[in-house]
């Protein structure tokens, strides 16, 4: 039978200094303290992963993250681990959504044109960027795309059907849904976002596309 990791203080934690090498103190469910050659402290839990394998999930820094905050987080992981979920992986998922959340609408929307370019013809690809940089840009460019809801991108589309064009108002709701399902699925995959296409309905939904667009219609 292992032997029972007798509980961490935060006394035995404040106190612990480097040695000749570095080492851990055991709080028990698989989380201890690495105590680094320089001094350092740092939270770690060690669990296997779904498919069987051994993983290391780095919790924190000690004292930033204190002995109550590590316990907790070692639960939250372990529950994690309950619904057959790799602790490891939400936490890197949780971070890109994060970063990806405080990107600009405009940065989000040329990363995709530049991964879109490469199935478009030049002279579409122009096109698709000079509508982007006419009506879009101007609105909503520089906002955070997490910000972004339906009622902000259908007004960037209304204002162009308010000048006559409802030609190019139905282009720029296709790029609109596509950049924002793609920056979605980017956080989902941990990739950059994906070159799926998808349609703004009219009426202020959401539609998943039936199918991709490998080259809208100009």
């Amino acid at each position: 039978m292992p032997r029972l990791a007798t509980p961490l203080s935060d006394l035995k934690c404040r106190t612990a200094k480097p040695r000749d090498r570095a080492y851990k103190l055991f709080d028990g469910g698989g989380m201890y303290l690495y105590v680094a050659l320089s001094g350092s402290k740092t939270w770690r839990l060690r669990y296997f992963k779904p498919n069987g394998k051994e993983g290391t999930l780095i919790i924190g820094k000690y004292p930033i993250v204190s002995l109550a905050v590590a316990r907790t987080k070692r639960d939250e992981a372990k529950a994690l681990l309950l619904d057959n979920l790799d602790p490891m992986e939400e936490k890197q998922k949780a971070k890109i959504a994060a970063q990806r959340a405080s990107l600009l609408f405009e940065t989000v929307a040329l990363e995709w044109h530049v991964e879109m370019s490469r199935r478009w013809t030049e002279s579409h690809a122009k096109t698709v960027l000079s509508r982007l940089r006419t009506h879009v840009f101007p609105l909503i460019g520089q906002r955070p795309i997490a910000e972004l809801d339906t009622h902000d991108l259908l007004e960037v589309t209304q204002r162009i059907k308010d000048r006559g064009t409802m030609d190019v108002a139905l282009r720029v709701q296709n790029y609109l849904s596509t950049i924002i399902l793609g920056s979605e699925a980017g956080a989902a995959d941990h990739s950059k976002s994906s070159a799926r296409s998808g349609r703004l309905d009219s009426s202020a939904a959401y539609r998943a596309p039936s199918c991709a667009l490998a080259e809208p219609p100009s």
